[in-house]
């Protein structure tokens, strides 16, 4: 079968194979629902939790595309306003929207839309390619984050606790990230 680079995702290889009306949501569900246990996995570092959060958010642009990544996202942002409990640290409500790590948060929707639109564009082809447009996107969430930090805390104590403990442990991520965007770009072909 011969596929076009949009189609390049896990999500679309399991569209072309089912014949369910209601796959989106399950996918949707899935996604929202990796998103939340990787909420989970926290160091806690001040005022910025160390999680996985940002990995996973560019791991679902890849594994299900720009749009349900964003709808993942979305879910999740609804679900935590609601009070389920799926921010870091088993957090939820409106006050973390307006915290300190807000912008952290903020940002996954840009860096979903950034990051499936470059694996769709032929970043995925190639595992260099496929890390700098994880870096590209993890940049997204780290300038919408360190933004509104700096509201709380200046712009130089938002770079010294909210970006630069994060760049290596997030290079480090990004790369195992990459190489599962390339494995499933070649397994799609």
């Amino acid at each position: 079968m011969n596929y076009s680079l949009s189609d390049n995702n896990l999500y679309s290889y399991a569209a072309r194979n089912s014949r369910k009306p209601w796959h989106n949501v399950v996918w949707v569900a899935l996604g929202t629902s990796l998103l939340a246990l990787a909420s989970q996995c926290v160091i806690p570092w001040q005022p910025v939790p160390m999680t996985l959060q940002s990995a996973t958010v560019i791991f679902l642009a890849a594994l299900l595309g720009p749009s349900l990544a964003a709808r993942s996202i979305v879910t999740y942002y609804v679900l935590g306003l609601c009070g389920m409990p799926v921010f870091a640290g088993f957090s939820a409500g409106f006050h973390v929207l307006m915290g300190p790590t807000a912008g952290y948060l903020l940002g996954f929707l840009p860096a979903a839309y950034c990051a499936g639109y470059l694996f769709q564009k032929g970043a995925a082809r190639h595992w260099s390619l496929a890390w700098l447009a994880s870096m590209m996107a993890a940049s997204v969430i780290f300038l919408c984050g360190a933004s509104v930090l700096s509201l709380f805390v200046g712009f130089k104590a938002a770079w010294s606790l909210g970006v630069a403990p994060f760049l290596l442990t997030e290079t480090i991520k990004l790369m195992l990230v990459a190489a599962f965007v390339r494995s499933s770009w070649r397994a799609g072909r």
